[in-house]
């Protein structure tokens, strides 16, 4: 469960690579191996250094826009210490895609649509934790 190829059977794709740069302000970059306009779906994603240790399980709206606009560009905390980290500690990670489907229930005569990313990923972390004992460590970054 702490390597990616658990993971990788579970239905992840791998979708592209998350580097350090100096293109950009942010000193970081991302390549995707996946068509981009694919992954504008809500889902959960997992970073993996080259070793296969997972590093974060997160979840997104736009899996695509999480790696390709958030993370590479918004500065806020998270942001910035997985950023830092992946300056110091790691040069290069692996990013992977678990699309969740939308899904439509009546609720007071209403039509709602929605994903469960958000449900899943807590799920994900709470299975990680229970067998791992620990969480991953750019998790263990939260606030």
């Amino acid at each position: 469960m702490d390597k990616v190829h658990h993971w990788l059977e579970e239905g992840f794709t791998h979708a592209g690579t998350f580097f350090v740069s100096s293109k950009y302000t942010q000193g970081v970059d991302v390549e995707f191996i996946v068509d981009r306009k694919d992954w504008y779906v809500p889902g959960v994603y997992i970073f993996a250094d080259k070793k296969g240790n997972v590093l974060k399980i997160g979840e997104s709206n736009k899996l695509a826009d999480r790696m390709f606009n958030q993370y590479k560009s918004i500065t806020n905390t998270t942001n910035n210490r997985i950023r830092e980290s992946l300056k110091a500690d790691y040069e290069k990670v692996d990013f992977y895609f678990f699309p969740v489907p939308q899904a439509t229930e009546t609720i007071m005569n209403r039509e709602i649509t929605g994903a469960f990313h958000k449900q899943l990923e807590e799920q994900l972390l709470k299975e990680y934790w229970k067998n791992i004992n620990k969480l991953p460590v750019w998790n263990e970054m939260r606030k």
